[in-house]
């Protein structure tokens, strides 16, 4: 019968035994304390955020879309009204160009997005018999509507704005 024997163990291995141990609590102290501090920060933002918001809520709900451009549009304000849903590609690349270029007019023009699944929307639909998406109306102060089917460019998307804000 063979015998083995089994090697001392050095000191080596178990100061690196030590060591690893070691720097998994740290870790773990240090993953447990982010998360104490994350905690504390969001619920006192949390606090301030449901004191702030229960005045707003106390001084009215927030309107839908329908409410929204029947109020810009009875202002004769210029309104873009963009009728979307949020998975169909055409309206994705269209969500990406209102993104990238309607900033630029904000204040000019008022936008009313409109996402065509919402049930809330509905009546809107049946008003302007939307058929396809994407789909851009656009009115002037004077009531002037025009209106596009489907993607438009950056360019075209900010030629329209210009149209209506007055510039």
């Amino acid at each position: 019968m063979t015998r083995t024997r089994k090697k001392p163990q050095t000191k080596t291995s178990n100061n690196n035994l030590w060591i690893i141990a070691g720097v998994a609590v740290v870790v773990l102290s240090i993953i447990l304390i982010k998360g104490q501090m994350g905690k504390a920060k969001s619920e006192t933002s949390s606090q301030a955020s449901e004191n702030s918001s229960a005045a707003a809520v106390a001084q009215a709900a927030p309107e839908t879309p329908e409410e929204q451009f029947n109020r810009l549009y009875g202002q004769k304000k210029p309104v873009f009204a963009f009728f979307h849903s949020n998975n169909c590609q055409l309206c994705l690349d269209m969500i990406a160009v209102v993104d990238e270029v309607y900033p630029e007019y904000e204040g000019k023009v008022a936008l009313v997005d409109i996402n065509v699944y919402d049930e809330v929307n509905q009546n809107l639909l049946q008003q302007f018999q939307i058929r396809a998406i994407p789909t851009e109306f656009f009115f002037n102060s004077n009531g002037e509507i025009f209106s596009n089917v489907g993607l438009m460019s950056r360019d075209q998307l900010r030629e329209a704005l210009e149209k209506i804000a007055g510039e």
